[in-house]
């Protein structure tokens, strides 16, 4: 999956990309690099070839990863970057280096106008975040833990997991957050999203069975996929939809995910980086006034709709 942050027409629209801007610019994730990239064809695929001219010197690494802090799906792809210590060869950079996810050289390298972005040091671009994480996984299989299961059956697991995120939960989780066509629409995604966590809670294991999401002593790329979404449930659903549990931490009616989020990130300091970035700039968000601005606050107000949940 990939992430947008396309708004509504609203006349506050711009005031958010600025402010998502200007956190990402102060994030940048301390890196400060920047790489021009020669496109060539874009392929009926969406993937694009051409080739990296280096903007400064030889050392300047292999890849650039198209992403900012807020996005749940990038997160995904910066956990398997941390993880396997690949810094020095994926540069991670803001979309703003190419003139915004819709900007024209973005979208000759992802039409779609989503992030994150991978783009090779030939020029190839590789979009959506589970296709960029397996290819990390296998181009760089020497370089610390695989965050692949060891068995066929788990690894089978792990995907199942990843697919549940991805078709079932990234597609209406912009409920939490986006401005909708109306209160209705947010309504009725919420009561999806609430049963689709449900979906997950019972593919979580049990923390007796360890501190990840699949039963094992290590972490897979289906923990990196979960920690960042949740962190966007335990942040929004809670403070602004009146869900039972604790702010940036918890729901009350999914104890097993709230189990594992709090377990996985106390055993793997990569993760629970991620879920700080995740979290942090959905802080500079909640500054930014981003819940009023799309309109979920007013929505809430309407009780003629079922908001929080069980």
């Amino acid at each position: 999956m990939a992430t947008s942050l396309s708004l509504s027409s609203s006349s506050h629209a711009k005031s958010i990309r600025s402010s998502i801007g200007s956190y990402s610019s102060r994030s940048r994730l301390g890196l400060t690099h920047r790489h021009r990239l020669r496109v060539g064809c874009v392929l009926g695929s969406g993937l694009s070839t051409g080739h990296v001219m280096a903007a400064s010197s030889s050392s300047d690494p292999a890849a650039t990863l198209y992403d900012m802090p807020i996005s749940n799906h990038g997160a995904r792809v910066r956990y398997a970057i941390y993880a396997k210590d690949i810094q020095d060869v994926v540069h991670i950079v803001s979309p703003n280096e190419l003139g915004g996810l819709k900007g024209e050289e973005y979208l000759k390298r992802n039409p779609q106008g989503k992030m994150p972005l991978l783009v090779l040091g030939d020029g190839t671009a590789l979009p959506e975040s589970e296709i960029i994480v397996q290819y990390l996984l296998d181009a760089y299989a020497d370089r610390g833990p695989s965050l692949k299961p060891d068995d066929a059956v788990s690894r089978a697991k792990a995907a199942y997991v990843c697919r549940h995120h991805d078709m079932y939960i990234a597609s209406v989780q912009g409920c939490m957050y986006r401005a909708m066509p109306s209160t209705e629409a947010r309504a009725t995604q919420l009561a999806e999203l609430y049963k689709q966590l449900c979906v997950l809670e019972s593919l979580c294991s049990s923390p007796e069975d360890g501190p990840y999401f699949l039963p094992g002593t290590t972490a897979t790329h289906a923990d990196g996929a979960i920690v960042p979404t949740m962190c966007f449930c335990f942040y929004a659903l809670p403070k602004y939809f009146g869900w039972p549990g604790e702010h940036k931490a918890s729901l009350s009616a999914f104890p097993k995910l709230s189990a594992w989020f709090a377990s996985c990130q106390a055993s793997d300091a990569n993760l629970k980086k991620v879920a700080d970035e995740v979290t942090g700039a959905l802080g500079a968000w909640d500054e930014g006034g981003r819940w009023e601005t799309v309109g979920a606050i007013a929505d809430v107000k309407n009780t003629e709709y079922k908001w929080t949940y069980p």
